[in-house]
């Protein structure tokens, strides 16, 4: 598929200004860009004009606003990958990072403590006669 620098009359003005900046390979300033496209359209600069087409143009997530009123592409922009580094969380975040060691460390202290606990429990348990359970067991004749 070929694209030329001319926009077809069909070509809506959010396709003409991907068109326009795919073919300067720029970045453009807003007010600039939309200028252009309803000059193409043969257009006045009315506010409610420059207004719709802003507001496509923010809304298709083939571009990318990049601060200062500035617009591009967003195959232009690196990607932003899900994943973060954890070199990079770890020398953002170090303080929290010891933090939350000690945090772990303290929680498994205080596991290793009740397992301590518990086991002394089921000891005293075994020793302790007046915890045994009956000998006798009612017969199945009892439940009828």
């Amino acid at each position: 598929m070929t694209h030329s620098n001319t926009p077809k009359a069909q070509s809506s003005e959010v396709d003409i200004a991907y068109q326009l900046l795919l073919d300067q390979g720029r970045s453009r300033n807003y007010f600039d860009l939309i200028q252009d496209v309803l000059k193409l359209r043969n257009l006045e600069m009315e506010p409610d004009r420059v207004s719709a087409v802003l507001t496509q143009i923010n809304l298709d997530s083939r571009f990318a606003y990049l601060g200062k009123g500035e617009w591009g592409l967003r195959a232009w922009t690196p990607s932003r990958s899900p994943r973060k580094s954890s070199s990079s969380v770890n020398l953002l975040n170090k303080e929290s990072v010891n933090e939350e060691d000690e945090t772990d460390l303290e929680d498994e202290e205080e596991k290793e403590l009740l397992l301590d606990d518990s086991e002394e429990d089921s000891d005293s348990f075994e020793e302790d006669d007046s915890y045994a359970e009956p000998s006798h067991r009612p017969n199945d004749d009892s439940w009828n």
